[in-house]
């Protein structure tokens, strides 16, 4: 809807002399249902802003539901949660008019009317949502929904994605195996926090290994993901390590770590940084171009901090399927299990773009690469953390970035971005400042 018909609309409500109520909430925090502003009583309200903590949902009804709502209506909703929600409409029922002008249910600036669909199944929303509700001179039964913070999303057994599925969702819901034996939804159950995710590794002895590793999060001493530095300033990670609208917050890269929970075992550096996430990349299809860079507010003093170096990185030497690369982080050991505050390795086998497709469906892309090996996988906590592949002349490059997986299990192994795809273009363009090193 344009802005100057919603200005239009918004005029003729206050002409109608329309009541609009406004509250703001907090659900499953611990904190109470605190009214902000109350003009007259609707039921349901119209103008709810909700804060969910994971694990909490939240109805989202039209007024009056199920009868009509008001004939000349507008109504505004906005929830927010830690990590993905989900939003899931059993009932919707509004006027349906050419290209929804006369009635819309506006979501994440996505337009429905009539008797849509779209959210009859759970379609991932992000980490905030904003919903509106208008009609001008017309009324329906409205809508029954539901948001639900950290839900993931069940399987669906179309072949594919819908376009109003997520990276919750499933692909397919059976896939073979070559011996014809039936294998499960590598997507089933998958959740945000799967996709943050070492298993069947080992401590990494000393911190010089991987000298580029690096952990982030959304505040000082919080882990959220992993990384990898590849000059003085930036750090590549994944976008969905990032989220949406996280132009302008701050995050906090610690650098020269081994083990998070100790001071002595190394030293280590925290510094603030601010988020470059691939331009196009969009939180509900968030294994395309999931690739991100931390921009160090201050640049690393290699000559202060020895044992910090950056990973290489190529846009032409990319590993044959088959050949041996690592996986490195501090993500869990299985999937709901402990954190380790150690970082741990293993290595697994690069898979060759059948298999992948095979395995993931309509996920793959020539931006995504996959890895696997029996007993091995990335899990919780892992995400952002580099793929890394030793060339013959013994040096380390980095040719991917955590991005999915399925509950952790070592059946699917993992999906990356390749960044030997990204290495001119979106690295290049957005590191102009940065000193690279030459490698070895």
């Amino acid at each position: 809807m344009e802005m100057s018909l919603i200005t239009v609309f918004l005029s003729l409500l206050l002409l109608a002399n329309v009541q609009v109520t406004s509250l703001s909430i907090n659900v499953g925090s611990g904190k109470g249902v605190l009214p902000i502003r109350q003009r007259k009583r609707q039921t349901p309200s119209c103008g709810t802003s909700v804060s969910l903590a994971q694990g909490t949902s939240y109805p989202l009804i039209s007024q009056n539901f199920p009868q009509n709502h008001p004939f000349l209506h507008f109504c505004s909703w906005s929830y927010t949660c830690p990590t993905a929600m989900t939003l899931q409409c059993s009932s919707f029922q509004l006027a349906s008019s050419a290209q929804c002008w006369q009635s819309a249910f506006i979501y994440n600036n996505n337009h429905l009317c009539g008797s849509a669909t779209n959210l009859l199944n759970p379609v991932n929303v992000g980490t905030s949502l904003s919903v509106i509700l208008y009609a001008i001179m017309t009324s329906g039964p409205g809508f029954k929904c539901t948001v639900t913070c950290g839900q993931f999303i069940k399987a669906s057994r179309d072949g594919g994605y819908r376009p109003d599925d997520d990276y919750d969702n499933a692909t397919t819901s059976l896939y073979k195996r070559t011996e014809n034996q039936v294998r499960a939804d590598p997507f089933a159950n998958l959740t945000q926090t799967d996709l943050d995710r070492i298993i069947g590794g080992t401590p990494v002895p000393n911190q010089g290994k991987y000298p580029w590793m690096a952990w982030m999060g959304s505040g000082p001493g919080v882990f959220n993901c992993g990384g990898a530095l590849i000059n003085d300033r930036y750090v590549l990670t994944a976008a969905h390590c990032i989220g949406s609208n996280n132009s302008t917050a701050t995050f906090y890269v610690n650098l020269g770590d081994l083990d998070r929970s100790s001071t002595t075992e190394s030293v280590s550096i925290q510094i603030p940084a601010t988020a470059i996430v691939y331009p196009t990349w969009d939180p509900n299809v968030f294994y395309r171009n999931d690739i991100a860079l931390l921009k160090l507010q201050t640049p690393v003093d290699f000559q202060k901090y020895p044992h910090i170096r950056p990973v290489c990185l190529s846009s032409s030497i990319f590993p044959a399927a088959g050949a041996t690369v690592a996986i490195v982080g501090w993500g869990r050991l299985a999937f709901g299990g402990n954190l380790p505050t150690t970082l741990m390795e293993t290595t697994v086998k690069l898979l060759n773009d059948t298999t992948c497709s095979n395995t993931w469906g309509s996920v793959v892309d020539s931006n995504v690469i996959c890895a696997q090996e029996t007993g091995k996988n990335t899990c919780n906590g892992d995400s952002g953390g580099p793929l890394l592949y030793r060339t013959p002349a013994g040096y380390f490059l980095e040719i991917g970035v955590t991005s999915f997986g399925s509950n952790c299990r070592v059946e699917f192994g993992g999906g990356f971005t390749k960044t030997t795809n990204y290495v001119n273009s979106f690295i290049r363009s957005n590191t102009l400042d940065a000193v690279w090193c030459p490698a070895p």
